[in-house]
């Protein structure tokens, strides 16, 4: 489709940075050339031949894509793209399958790879499409795990909210029970002080401590009246 060609046309004008992950020195020389010829940019490629080789490279430069062959000299099948997506979380990964392997590149779409493509059947133009569209496929995933996240956090603090509402609530409802009866041990202290002309030291004292616990306590209540006002504010 033409129109479709004009549109992925205007994409390729962005260089990509791109790893192939390849034992085969054939396979390797096609990839480099069906991305520079189809490709208005000159795109950044690097070379491994080796699981090994291949992480090295990936600490030490910045990639867009990954081209993978599953099966190499040190790494083997559904294995070598999870070590690869471990090492590299987000970089897009195109799956490169060996004839018949349609099934297994398929698989690959569950378990960490943007798109898959099985040798010799596609060229320079369906290749760098592809490439194209793992990367923009890999940003979408990315926003759309952030965006999960943060309806995640918010779910989190809404709880939290509703469950510090429920606090304040009780706490309240507790507050005022206990405040009435609170201040009638306060009058009845005051009242007995004022009544009582004892000179014993020890009535006295005793008078004192229970007045001093009630104000405490009356403290502790105002207290929670102001947490129980504040949470249901929020």
């Amino acid at each position: 489709d033409k129109k479709e060609r004009l549109k992925v046309n205007k994409m390729f004008q962005n260089p990509l940075r791109v790893l192939i992950i390849e034992d085969s020195q054939v396979d390797q020389t096609m990839l480099s050339a069906m991305i520079a010829e189809s490709s208005d940019g000159l795109s950044f490629v690097q070379i491994a031949d080796t699981l090994q080789t291949a992480i090295t490279l990936l600490k030490s430069y910045e990639f867009d894509v990954i081209i993978l062959d599953l099966n190499l000299p040190d790494s083997h099948g559904e294995n070598t793209i999870l070590e690869i997506n471990n090492h590299a979380p987000k970089i897009a990964i195109v799956v490169n399958t060996g004839a018949y392997e349609d099934a297994l590149g398929v698989k690959t779409l569950s378990i960490g790879a943007q798109d898959f493509l099985v040798k010799g059947k596609y060229n320079g133009y369906t290749l760098n499409k592809t490439l194209y569209y793992a990367v923009e496929r890999k940003r979408l995933e990315q926003e759309l795990f952030a965006l999960c996240e943060q309806i995640k956090d918010t779910q989190d603090q809404l709880v939290q909210t509703e469950k510090m509402k429920t606090v304040g609530t009780l706490a309240s409802g507790v507050a005022h029970e206990v405040r009435n009866p609170l201040a009638t041990i306060l009058y009845g202290v005051t009242y007995l002080q004022d009544h009582i002309k004892s000179k014993d030291k020890n009535i006295l004292h005793v008078f004192e401590n229970i007045k001093e616990a009630a104000e405490k306590a009356n403290n502790i209540i105002a207290d929670l009246l102001d947490f129980s006002h504040i949470n249901q504010l929020n």
